[in-house]
């Protein structure tokens, strides 16, 4: 299009995707010298550059590595159609999104809990009171605060951990995780089966509990009627 000098020029200007101020200047001054418009003529470099960007790009693409880790992939490695952020499969091919990390969370969520408790320990290893108030604040932030895992086995062994340490809370949220992501899945339903059954079992106290209450609270009343006081 242009002579093979200017031509040149904005192949080296173009080599690292990127065109500078500077690099605009001298393909500018040699377009002027030349006798070419320069606003077309930046119009042209500016096409080209999105070109050569567009082309890098789709090479980056197929020479990186495919990955089936669910948090790494924003579309499925097989049919390369688009998942919901929190899909376990593929509506399309079904193809099932695996690779957990050599770490699970479980065993990450552990790590943290110590640590934490190591820094706290260290900080205020001198006043037991403070020490044991702000160890428990920091360890319930750190286990409220911990990401939530989409895979089966991980949100699974997760959920065992929760529960055998007594953070009921978070192990609730996993619950809830489990019974969307995986609703027919008997790998949690005996889970979800005794939650429910447990929470059958605390409305029911609570009932007592508030049937009492009432019960004590008539009997004073009627007791005081009675007596006078």
């Amino acid at each position: 299009m242009y002579n093979e000098k200017i031509e040149q020029l904005i192949k080296a200007a173009l080599t690292d995707g990127v065109l500078t101020e500077k690099e605009k200047q001298i393909l500018f001054k040699r377009a002027q010298e030349q006798g070419i418009d320069l606003d077309e003529f930046e119009m042209v470099l500016d096409a080209r550059l999105v070109e050569f960007q567009k082309m890098e790009k789709e090479k980056t693409g197929k020479s990186a590595p495919k990955s089936n880790k669910f948090g790494d992939v924003r579309k499925c490695p097989v049919c390369g159609a688009l998942v919901p952020a929190l899909a376990v499969s593929c509506v399309e091919c079904g193809y099932e999104f695996t690779g957990i990390e050599a770490s699970s969370s479980a065993q990450k969520l552990a790590k943290l809990i110590a640590d934490t408790s190591i820094e706290v320990n260290k900080r205020l290893h001198k006043n037991e009171i403070k020490r044991q108030l702000a160890e428990d604040f920091a360890i319930q932030n750190v286990v409220n605060s911990f990401p939530i895992p989409n895979m089966k086995e991980d949100l699974f062994d997760l959920m065992m951990f929760l529960k055998g340490q007594g953070y009921l809370h978070k192990f609730n949220e996993c619950i809830e995780r489990a019974k969307y992501l995986y609703p027919n899945d008997p790998l949690f339903a005996k889970i979800v089966n005794e939650k429910k059954s447990q929470d059958k079992k605390d409305i029911k106290i609570l009932l007592w509990i508030g049937l009492g209450s009432i019960g004590l609270l008539l009997l004073i009343g009627l007791l005081g009627t009675l007596f006078g006081f």
